[in-house]
């Protein structure tokens, strides 16, 4: 009987596993509007990575874009990036019988010496408020960073049904001033060359029972119980 009872226990609890949710690789942004996602879990359907209208596809070998500073005059928010369409857009839809949670991203992101010097990335589920889930501030640096294991733990959990989408908004000047031609772009991480990503988004994944399997649980906990009465009678 041990067994059986460990087996109920088993299909009530799931399976649970973490998985690479979405991932996305960089590309030129001149022939590459958009980047679908090179990874993708099967409990998810991802939404490509697209840049709003407010900004140009710059030259380059990644998702490299200019016109964050309209007229040399940088946005100094990212509301007032959002109102000016200068932003990239991604997210998922949870598209099978599953809970996510603990969800991480990493990204790795670089701007020109006279891009924009700020970056926030706000997440919203299913159309509510949106959450900032990262900010940096360059400070003059025109150098790539690196941002690993980015908690996302402010959206909470996800299950069928659930959509999330992820916007990017580089706003600010650093104390050189700004430019049209200023660019801010979607490099890799390579972790020396072992696991190469760009942007990639992680998380708990839990199978939910379907209600089939459900039935046959309580059916087999009413047998077990039979069973057990038996035993004491005898």
């Amino acid at each position: 009987m041990r067994s059986l009872f460990g087996l109920l226990l088993c299909c009530i609890a799931g399976s649970t596993y973490g998985s690479v949710l979405v991932q996305y690789d960089t590309a030129p942004s001149t022939s590459n509007a958009t980047l679908s996602a090179s990874v993708e879990d099967a409990s998810v359907s991802a939404v490509d990575l697209s840049a709003g209208s407010g900004i140009v596809a710059a030259n380059g070998g990644t998702y490299n874009w200019n016109g964050w500073a309209d007229g040399g005059v940088a946005n100094a928010s990212f509301a007032e990036a959002l109102s000016e369409d200068e932003f990239w857009t991604w997210g998922f839809d949870v598209t099978s019988a599953v809970t996510i949670e603990s969800m991480t991203m990493d990204i790795r992101l670089d701007r020109s010496g006279t891009g924009p010097n700020q970056v926030e990335i706000q997440a919203a589920v299913n159309g509510g408020v949106a959450s900032s889930v990262l900010t940096h501030d360059f400070g003059d640096s025109g150098s790539g960073v690196d941002f690993v294991g980015v908690d996302l733990s402010a959206l909470g959990s996800l299950s069928q049904g659930d959509s999330v989408v992820f916007t990017l908004a580089a706003f600010g000047a650093d104390s050189g001033g700004a430019s049209q031609g200023g660019t801010f772009d979607l490099e890799t991480v390579d972790f020396n060359g072992s696991d190469p990503r760009s942007l990639r988004i992680e998380g708990s994944i839990s199978a939910v029972p379907e209600p089939g399997a459900l039935a046959g649980i309580a059916s087999l906990g009413l047998l077990a119980g039979v069973i057990r009465r038996r035993r004491c009678r005898a």
